[in-house]
């Protein structure tokens, strides 16, 4: 017979075991609701995080400008407008203002009344706007191609030497450096206490503008030869991937990646909710809102194989898509914003087109030679060209106003800030027209 302690013990063990079974049930139990809710939180949280606005969504109304008279970055804005406004227009007389020892192969900016740019000899160069005289020039490692932008005082600017460099604008002190991996012919925007440029090394860079620091990078698939457009805290840049994409500025997400089949190299231009850009010999404009569904890069082809077999239905047309203009000629610059009115560059042709109803207004044509991409101000048109000419066009007719031989071929898109003009030229030769 069984003593009544060891009955009592086995039945204060079992309780125990069955308290233990309840409390470990009881824990699993909460284990198992706390990973349902983390599961069911990022299949709510993660898609509305990378493919809405409603999680960091691009801070609207990030992007800066350059100061009244002033052309402070490449095509004058970080919308890329190349629009300078009202300044008073030149009176058409011309002269070299400075002779660097290498070719000045990008568009010069204007800032507090200096002029920068940079050369082939890897030299960045400060000057007098008014009479050429030379304020400091600071030396790299590589070639200079790309435009510098100005912003708080600061040049920031990129070399074949692939580094981007900061410096005081006063007096060419380097504040920062950062190294990339291959040469940058991009010309970097500022917003946002941001710096942004694409590199031949794949990648778009956002740093801080202050300290140099990487804030984030994104890949893409070839090199990034063009300049980005910082609008309504969105980056838009074009690849030679044949890609077209949007991102946002705050950690580099991807929006859109919209594809051409065809290498950007050219920056692109904003306007409202519009970019517009090209690429070999079409004009594109994508609505700046929009974003990718899920994998739709990935999935379209093989979609499209299925429709054309007859096993699926057509697949809708890419996002972002709101009309195309193809051109016999290739492009050979970035599209021109006034108005309404988008200029483009066909090489030896100037064309005006309606953006409400995609149809030519004007074209202007010097046959033979190779046109720069426009500047605007005040209603008229600035190109130069490899005739050696610089040629004023009434923006609203496409009649010529006046032209001026320089008397050397100019490649470089003309700059216009307090009444006057700056174009450099292979020669190394700085020009300004007042």
């Amino acid at each position: 017979m069984i003593e009544p302690k060891i009955v009592k013990d086995l039945l204060a063990a079992y309780k125990k075991t069955r308290e233990g079974r309840k409390a470990y049930l009881r824990r699993r139990r909460l284990l198992f609701a706390v990973i349902g809710l983390l599961v069911i939180s990022a299949l709510i949280l993660l898609p509305l995080y990378y493919y809405s606005d409603v999680i960091m969504g691009p801070p609207a109304g990030v992007h800066s400008v350059s100061g009244p008279g002033e052309w402070a970055m490449y095509a004058h804005d970080p919308a890329h407008t190349s629009n300078a406004g009202s300044p008073n227009l030149p009176s058409v007389t011309m002269k070299v203002i400075f002779t660097a020892g290498g070719a000045i192969n990008s568009s010069a900016v204007v800032a507090n009344g200096v002029v920068y740019f940079g050369s082939t000899d890897s030299q960045l160069y400060a000057l007098d706007a008014a009479t050429g005289d030379k304020l400091w020039n600071f030396k790299t490692g590589g070639w200079i191609e790309s435009a510098p932008a100005v912003h708080n005082g600061i040049v920031y600017f990129g070399s074949n030497d692939g580094k981007l460099y900061a410096l005081d604008s006063k007096t060419g002190k380097e504040q920062w450096e950062f190294k990339t991996r291959y040469a940058i012919k991009s010309t970097p925007a500022v917003a946002d206490g941001k710096v942004v440029f694409g590199s031949t090394d794949y990648r778009v860079y956002a740093l801080n503008e202050k300290n140099g620091k990487k804030i984030w990078s994104f890949s893409s698939q070839n090199w990034l030869l063009s300049s980005p457009v910082i609008f309504n805290g969105m980056v838009c840049i074009g690849s030679m991937d044949g890609f077209l994409y949007t991102l946002n500025i705050n950690d580099g997400r991807i929006r859109l990646k919209y594809d051409t089949r065809s290498s950007i190299s050219n920056s692109a231009v904003a306007t409202g909710s519009t970019f517009y850009f090209v690429d070999y010999n079409k004009l594109y404009a994508i609505d700046a809102h929009s974003r990718n569904w899920p994998k739709e890069n990935d999935l379209v082809p093989y979609w499209r194989t299925a429709y054309i077999y007859g096993w699926a239905p057509k697949p809708p047309g890419a996002s972002g898509f709101l009309w195309m203009l193809p051109f016999k000629d290739p492009m050979k610059g970035s599209p021109v914003l006034t108005d309404n009115k988008l200029i483009i560059n066909t090489g030896d042709k100037l064309i005006a087109i309606d953006s409400s109803q995609q149809k030519p207004i004007w074209n202007f044509q010097i046959p033979g030679a190779q046109l720069t991409s426009p500047s605007l101000a005040n209603g008229i048109a600035y190109t130069g060209s490899t005739d050696g000419y610089v040629y004023a066009l009434d923006v609203s007719t496409g009649e010529k106003r006046w032209d001026v031989n320089i008397g050397e071929k100019l490649t470089s898109t003309p700059v216009i800030a307090d009444g006057r003009i700056y174009m450099g030229t292979p020669s190394g030769r700085l020009y300004m027209i007042e």
